[in-house]
């Protein structure tokens, strides 16, 4: 009974052994892993120049649609600038409650007027587009607007 005993003991250890070096094993990998970085309001950011907004309108700029997909380091002046509108416009049209807030993966409305480029009203121009909390955001459908369910 005593060898029975020391035998299960044995490969018991064994066994978790091997677990705690899988485990390990796993870590190490973990860190050496690049997991896309979280940015945070503490990193230092640049804002994109009117030159690299300007060079990706191809890919942000839908003319069809009229919607311009806000990138990390936009600003809502500097979008207005490059696409020459009213930047008070872009705040009303989108309903921003905020100028000095967007969000990188939005799509903002861009409704041509005759005025040209005007900088929105109280921006302090310190703020840029910023990492969306969430995975995507759709504020319009089939030409209706469309309000966000808020988790209770």
């Amino acid at each position: 009974m005593n060898i029975r005993y020391n035998l299960f003991n044995q490969i018991k250890l064994r066994i978790m052994a091997i677990f705690l070096v899988a485990i390990m094993i796993g870590l190490l990998f973990m860190n050496m892993w690049q997991f896309p970085k979280t940015v945070s309001a503490s990193d230092e950011w640049q804002p994109n120049s009117l030159q690299t907004i300007r060079n990706r309108l191809p890919q942000t700029f839908n003319a069809a649609t009229r919607h311009y997909t806000i990138q990390y380091g936009d600003t809502l002046n500097s979008i207005a600038e490059v696409l020459n509108v009213n930047a008070n416009a872009l705040v009303a049209d989108n309903q921003l409650t905020n100028a000095d807030v967007i969000y990188a993966g939005y799509a903002l409305l861009i409704n041509k007027d005759e005025g040209g480029y005007v900088p929105a009203n109280q921006t302090t121009g310190t703020v840029i587009a910023q990492p969306m909390p969430v995975a995507s955001l759709v504020n319009t459908f089939d030409g209706k607007q469309i309000t966000p369910v808020k988790n209770k």
